[in-house]
C-alpha cells in the first residue's frame, strides 16, 4: 500500500489499535480511506533512532478469522512462524492501552500504511508529529 496519512488521535482501542480523524492524505487516493479509520500499530517512531517494534514476534495467529494452517498448506505453528519471519516488524498485543493512550491520545501523527488486516484496520508505522 505505501500511502501516508496524517491525523489526529481520537481514541485508543487497544494497546495496538486507535483511531485516527484523518486530516491529509499525504500520499495515495484519499477516497480509499474513510473519515475515521481503525489503525493497528506495526512500529512506533519514538526519537531520532527511529521505529521501535511495537513488542516481540509472536508465532501464532493474534485474531480470529484467520485462515487454518491446513488450510494454508501446513500446520498452524509453521504457518505462523513464516508470516512471521515474512513481516518481522508486525506485533500484536504487547502494550497495554493506557501506555497507547499515554503517548498517542490526542496527538497528530504520521502513518505510514502497510496492509488493511482482514479485520479492516489499517496496519501502519506510526509517528509523532
Amino acid at each position: 500500500m505505501a500511502d501516508i496519512l496524517k491525523g489526529m488521535v481520537t481514541k485508543v482501542i487497544n494497546g495496538d489499535v486507535f483511531e485516527l480523524k484523518i486530516t491529509d492524505v499525504a500520499v495515495g487516493d484519499p477516497d480509499a480511506y474513510d473519515d475515521r479509520e481503525l489503525m493497528r500499530v506495526s512500529a512506533l517512531a519514538e526519537d531520532e533512532e527511529g521505529l521501535e517494534p511495537v513488542g516481540e514476534a509472536m508465532h501464532e495467529f493474534p485474531e480470529e478469522g484467520f485462515p487454518s494452517g491446513e488450510e494454508m498448506g501446513g500446520t498452524a505453528e509453521e504457518v505462523a512462524i513464516e508470516v512471521a519471519e515474512a513481516a518481522p516488524t508486525i506485533y500484536y498485543g504487547v502494550r497495554s492501552r493506557e501506555d497507547l493512550e499515554v503517548r498517542l491520545l490526542g496527538r497528530m501523527v504520521r502513518c505510514l500504511i502497510h496492509e488493511r488486516n482482514p479485520a479492516e484496520e489499517l496496519v501502519a508505522d506510526v509517528e509523532i508529529v
